[in-house]
């Protein structure tokens, strides 16, 4: 005796797969492309570090350009939130610590890759 009721669920399930197979068709130029790229890669790029010394600096230029204006604006926030009445000092302390963090990240990390921060070389 055949069940009805199941034969729109296995017709739904066999449709489902099929449109799973048809789509995952496209992928297969990406990963063939992406095995290639790895495959065919110089491994003397990696060597070479003016490359990535220009992309830091000016990566690095960029994110100070944000970071001033969006410290001043923290800044701007805190002594609103104070001339209303509505701030508290832990939540100073660390807008704070984050400005002083983030702006002299550079000093920073200077710091920790010298023989100032107790590095060996």
């Amino acid at each position: 005796m055949t069940n009805y009721l199941l034969l729109p669920a296995l017709s739904q399930i066999r449709l489902n797969a099929s449109r799973l197979a048809n789509s995952a068709k496209p992928a297969l130029p990406v990963l063939a492309l992406i095995a290639m790229q790895v495959v065919l890669t110089d491994p003397a790029i990696a060597q070479t570090t003016e490359v990535w010394t220009k992309t830091a600096t000016s990566l690095l230029a960029e994110f100070n350009a944000v970071l001033r204006p969006l410290s001043v604006i923290a800044i701007i926030v805190m002594g609103l939130a104070a001339g209303f009445g509505k701030m508290e000092w832990s939540l100073v302390a660390k807008v704070g610590a984050g400005i002083i963090v983030a702006n002299g990240a550079t000093t920073i990390v200077d710091f920790l890759t010298t023989n100032g921060g107790g590095s060996s070389t």
